[in-house]
């Protein structure tokens, strides 16, 4: 074994899908925040939209359900942001 590669040290190999995921689930949390926390699912698709290719679609939906909720009010849809994910310092 070489330095650093040690169980849980600093350079133990990260699993690219969580990364990713993990990514995501921050730029979703900070566009619902500065959007007061709420937004349409056609806003978040607007902002997405060009950023997210096909490959990362599962990965971008259960990120977006992770961070937030989905609320149906008549015929438009809003995520909003969970309550953990309200500050920036938390649940990152």
């Amino acid at each position: 074994m070489h330095a650093g590669a040690s169980r849980g040290g600093p350079a133990a190999a990260l699993d690219p899908s969580e990364v990713l995921c993990a990514t995501l689930v921050r730029q979703v949390a900070s566009f619902l925040r500065m959007r007061g926390g709420r937004a349409t699912s056609e806003q978040v698709m607007s902002e997405f939209n060009g950023r997210i290719n096909a490959a990362q679609a599962a990965p971008f939906k259960a990120a977006l359900r992770t961070a937030a909720m989905l609320e149906k009010e008549g015929t438009v849809s809003s995520w909003v942001l969970k309550a953990q994910y309200r500050s920036k310092t938390t649940a990152q």
